[in-house]
């Protein structure tokens, strides 16, 4: 019991045989959907990089770190797309109909992309 009177979460802890578990399943999900993975770190990049020209372009050198600093907050909003995708991946292999749509329709439609070519509801 805390202070507060509600029940302490329960900590557990983690191994090196659970990170190199994490690693085997991102490399998986990279090795079947690469192309996804690419453009979120490509759109990462090209987001700080355009970050530091503008504001050379600006004079404002001096806040090219702060800002740094305050873009990798949006990583786990990009890491959403990413989850999205492994989910995916992780219902194509346990169902062999969903191989035959598209893997990542749920997570355009989630981001708000449309396609022609996608006839998921």
């Amino acid at each position: 019991m805390s202070i507060s009177g509600k029940v302490d979460p329960v900590v557990r802890r983690v191994a090196a045989t659970d990170i190199a578990e994490a690693l085997v399943e991102g490399l998986r999900d990279f090795q079947a959907l690469p192309f996804y993975g690419l453009c979120f770190g490509a759109l990462y990049a090209a987001g700080g990089i355009a970050i530091m020209l503008c504001l050379t372009a600006f004079g404002m050198v001096y806040l090219v770190y702060p800002l740094a600093a305050g873009f990798a907050l949006i990583g786990p909003f990009v890491a959403i797309g990413l989850y999205e995708v492994s989910a995916a991946v992780s219902a194509a292999s346990r169902s062999p109909s969903a191989r035959s749509g598209r893997p990542c329709a749920r997570a355009a439609r989630s981001a708000g992309w449309r396609s022609s070519r996608c006839s998921c509801s």
